[in-house]
């Protein structure tokens, strides 16, 4: 089987407002819990998307209330294709834990550091920036 190698620039975010930290449920992720995040547009900067993405998806404004955490590469393979996520990984402190929900998410929760990492799905090289 021929498989197409892609290449896909994202971010992974995680909120956190005192001591609890931001989940999402997501249908995109079969209703699992997981941190917001998005894809990196063309000619987008990490930085342009992350505070574009948190403000489509919670209605938070960024400003600059974030600190870089990390960059790395995820292979995933659908049997269609191999992809390799480039992941820019980042905090948000958000002012609020009124969140305003878009359509890419169902529920949202405020949760506690051991809840978060008990919870988080499809990134699982997030939980050593919460451990």
């Amino acid at each position: 089987m021929f498989m197409l190698e892609q290449h896909e620039r994202v971010i992974v975010v995680l909120i956190k407002n005192g001591d609890k930290y931001l989940i999402t449920k997501s249908p995109k992720w079969h209703d699992s819990w997981i941190l917001m995040g998005g894809h990196i547009e063309n000619n987008e900067k990490p930085e342009e998307a992350l505070t574009r993405e948190v403000k489509e998806e919670t209605g938070v404004d960024v400003n600059a209330n974030y600190v870089f955490l990390a960059n790395f590469q995820a292979p995933v393979s659908d049997y269609v294709r191999e992809t390799v996520m480039d992941v820019w990984f980042y905090l948000v402190i958000s002012p609020t834990r009124d969140i305003v929900l878009n359509d890419e998410a169902t529920e949202y929760k405020w949760v506690s550091k051991n809840g978060l990492s008990e919870l988080i799905a499809p990134f699982n090289n997030a939980r050593a920036f919460v451990n």
